[in-house]
C-alpha cells in the first residue's frame, strides 16, 4: 500500500511507539527490582532501550513545541498550546533524570538506579497519558486531511522529517527502536517515509550487529 502523508498519522505512530517503550521499560524496571537484580544477558539492551526513549521523547516533544503547535495555532485555534507545552515540562523534569540514572545503571548502585527510574518513568506516565489523549482529540487523520491540501502535507511532513533524522542519533538504534516498537501493520508507513533508511540500512549486518541486542524489548516478531 502506497502512503499517502498525512500527519495525523505520523502522529499516531510516534505516540504509540512512546507508549509502548515507556509501558515495556516499566516493566523490565519493576522485574528486575523484585528479582533485586538487572539480567546480565539483557543489561545492555535494556540502557541502550532506555537512551532511545529518552531521544524519540525529546525528540517528539521539541518536535510539537517548535514546528508542529506553531504551525497549526491558527489552523486550530481551540488547540491548547499552552497546556501541551506545559506538559511536555513535566514529563522533561522526569525525563531529564534519565542523563543521571542510566550511567549509574552501568555501575555499581544498582538497586538505587532502578527505584530512580522507576520513580521516573511513572512520573513520565502519569502525565504522558492524558497528554496524548489530548492531543489525539486534536490532531486527527479526518481533520488535519481537511485543513492541509496535498503540497501542504508533503512540505509540512518533509519538514518533520528532516527534523527527526538530525536528531534521531545514532541512527543505527533509534531508527530500529522506532520501527520495531511499531506492530508491523504500522511499520509500513515509515518504511515509506524513510525509504533510504529501512530498505538497506536497518536489515544491513552493520547496523543489526548494533540494535540487536534490543530485540527482546520489541515486539515478538523480531529476531
Amino acid at each position: 500500500m502506497v502512503y499517502e502523508p498525512n500527519l495525523a498519522i505520523d502522529l499516531l505512530c510516534t505516540h504509540n511507539v512512546i507508549t509502548r517503550s515507556l509501558e515495556v521499560a516499566a516493566e523490565h524496571c519493576g522485574q528486575s527490582l523484585r528479582s533485586g537484580e538487572l539480567d546480565e544477558a539483557s543489561k545492555d539492551g535494556f540502557i541502550d532501550y532506555l537512551e532511545c526513549i529518552r531521544t524519540v521523547l525529546t525528540t517528539h516533544h521539541h518536535l510539537e513545541t517548535q514546528k508542529v503547535f506553531p504551525y497549526f495555532q491558527n489552523k486550530i485555534p481551540e488547540l491548547p498550546v499552552k497546556q501541551l507545552n506545559q506538559e511536555h515540562g513535566k514529563i522533561g523534569i522526569h525525563l531529564i533524570k534519565f542523563d543521571e540514572i542510566i550511567p549509574d545503571l552501568k555501575g555499581d548502585s544498582l538497586i538505587p538506579s532502578l527505584e530512580q527510574l522507576n520513580e521516573a518513568l511513572t512520573g513520565i506516565n502519569h502525565v504522558w497519558y492524558p497528554h496524548k489523549e489530548l492531543e489525539e482529540k486534536y490532531f486527527t487523520v479526518e481533520k488535519i486531511g481537511n485543513l492541509l491540501d496535498k503540497d501542504e502535507m508533503r512540505g509540512q511532513s518533509e519538514i518533520y522529517r528532516e527534523f527527526i533524522i538530525e536528531r534521531y542519533q545514532p541512527d543505527y538504534l533509534v531508527m530500529p527502536f522506532q520501527f520495531y516498537n511499531l506492530p508491523p501493520k504500522e511499520r509500513d508507513i515509515w518504511a515509506q517515509k524513510f525509504p533510504e533508511i529501512f530498505t538497506h540500512k536497518l536489515i544491513s549486518t552493520e547496523w543489526k550487529d548494533k540494535w540487536s541486542n534490543m530485540a527482546e524489548f520489541f515486539y515478538p516478531d523480531v529476531e
